[in-house]
C-alpha cells in the first residue's frame, strides 16, 4: 500500500494545473532598468540666469543713450539747443549715480547698445 501511496501522490502532483508564471524578463531589459532605476529622477538642466549689468556696462549704456539723444536733437535742433559737453557730463554723471542699470535685464541692456535711434531705444524699452 505504501507503494500505491506514493504512485498516487507523484501521479497526483504531475496532474495538478500550477499557477501560471510569467516568463523571466530578458537580461537586457532587466539591466536598462537597473541602470535606470539607479541613476535616479530624471532633472530637468536648467540654464543659469544672466549674470547683472556691471557698472562698466552701465556706463557703455549710459554713454549710448546719450549719443543716440544727442545725434537726435543735433538732427532736429538748432545749435544753440544741443547740450554742451559740460551739460553732458554733468548729465552723464546724474544718470550714473542713478544706476538705470540695477534692474536692466541684459537682454535690454544688449537691445538699447543695439539701437541706432530713439526708436529703436524705445522698442527696447517697451519690450522689457
Amino acid at each position: 500500500m505504501t507503494r500505491a501511496f506514493a504512485i498516487a501522490v507523484v501521479l497526483s502532483a504531475c496532474s495538478a494545473p500550477s499557477a501560471p508564471t510569467t516568463p523571466p524578463r530578458p537580461a537586457t531589459v532587466d539591466a536598462a532598468v537597473e541602470a535606470e532605476a539607479d541613476a535616479g529622477p530624471a532633472v530637468a538642466v536648467v540654464a543659469p540666469a544672466p549674470a547683472p549689468v556691471t557698472d562698466e556696462e552701465c556706463g557703455r549704456y549710459v554713454d549710448h543713450v546719450l549719443a543716440v539723444g544727442l545725434d537726435a536733437m543735433r538732427a532736429t535742433k538748432p545749435a544753440d539747443l544741443i547740450p554742451t559737453p559740460e551739460q553732458v557730463a554733468e548729465s552723464r554723471g546724474r544718470l550714473l549715480a542713478s544706476r538705470p542699470c540695477k534692474e536692466l535685464p541684459r537682454a535690454a541692456w544688449a537691445c538699447a547698445l543695439a539701437a541706432r535711434d530713439q526708436a529703436a531705444l524705445y522698442a527696447c524699452a517697451e519690450a522689457r
